[in-house]
């Protein structure tokens, strides 16, 4: 599992991007599809017995821990583990920057738990022409 993009270090926004993959140790992963994985995903499946529930849950809560700069600690219950699992997929983006923005257009809506809850939170709205990039292998946008 690894970034895909890293902070910056000049004192930017702090942004990462990450990927991490589980494969059943029971099914075989071509060697292929481990390069296309780490070339364009840059993660290596990890593999794991996913009958042993809760050291699977333990090793992707530490992955989402540590992909969101300890702002998700349990994403995964052994629940959501099933008898048929044979892969699981993960990604995490996480951001950290200031935002300049008019306080005026900042509007309550729903905000959805992941137990189905909803919450009134703050959003910022907005609308407005943005400089946009499509690369090979990457997209980048300006947000003044």
């Amino acid at each position: 599992m690894s970034n895909v993009i890293e902070s910056n270090s000049n004192g930017g926004p702090d942004l990462s991007f990450l990927n991490g993959m589980w494969v059943a140790h029971t099914h075989e992963i071509r060697d292929s599809f481990k390069h296309l994985a780490a070339t364009l995903y840059k993660i290596e499946p990890k593999i794991v017995d996913f009958k042993l529930k809760q050291a699977v849950v333990k090793d992707v809560n530490t992955w989402a821990e540590s992909a969101s700069k300890g702002l998700i600690k349990d994403i995964l219950k052994p629940n959501n583990i099933r008898d048929t699992t044979k892969v699981l997929l993960a990604n995490a983006l996480y951001f950290k920057g200031t935002w300049n923005f008019d306080e005026e257009r900042t509007i309550d809506k729903d905000f959805y738990l992941l137990n189905g809850d909803k919450i009134s939170v703050p959003f910022m709205t907005g609308c407005d022409k943005f400089t946009y990039g499509s690369f090979e292998g990457y997209q980048v946008a300006k947000i003044p």
